[in-house]
């Protein structure tokens, strides 16, 4: 696992000096291998969202996403390429998720998604900081987590390689 910090000053990678510096994670970056391309494919968790995923929300003219609600719980999902992305709010604030899928469609009409090797997901938090993107290279997967900012994870992803 690798573990990305904010500090005030610049310090070296894998210095002492970073166990006595005051720090923020910022991100954290972990791969791990599988045997098989189909047990990587299904650590992803993509999902197809169609008209069975909920109710249907206009992102853009061209994106529809689809709501699904539970116990207070409210999810925006839809896909973009072989991409599944979902945005996460309470019922109550159903406007924060519905804002976070409109910005997120926006971000990416500018930048690109890694693509994948089968899949990709990325579950962004409106109400909250559970940000994490999983990304599949055949029998290999990516996860990008403790992330604080929606909008940071996004930065990453699209700056991956």
């Amino acid at each position: 696992m690798i573990t990305y910090y904010e500090a005030k000053k610049k310090l070296g990678v894998n210095t002492k000096a970073l166990s006595k510096t005051p720090k923020k994670v910022i991100a954290k970056l972990q791969i791990k291998n599988y045997n098989t391309f189909s047990k990587a494919k299904d650590e992803v968790g993509y999902i197809k969202f169609t008209k069975k995923s909920g109710q249907k929300q206009k992102l853009t003219a061209q994106i529809e996403a689809y709501q699904d609600a539970g116990a207070g719980q409210l999810y925006t999902s839809w896909n973009e390429g072989r991409w599944a992305l979902t945005t996460h709010s309470y019922t109550n604030k159903q406007d924060q998720g519905v804002a976070l899928a409109k910005t997120t469609v926006a971000y990416l009409d500018k930048k690109s998604l890694p693509v994948p090797k089968q899949y990709g997901a990325i579950q962004l938090d409106a109400v909250g900081k559970n940000h994490r993107l999983v990304l599949q290279r055949d029998q290999q997967i990516i996860q990008l987590s403790s992330v604080q900012k929606p909008m940071t994870l996004l930065q990453i992803a699209t700056s991956m390689k």
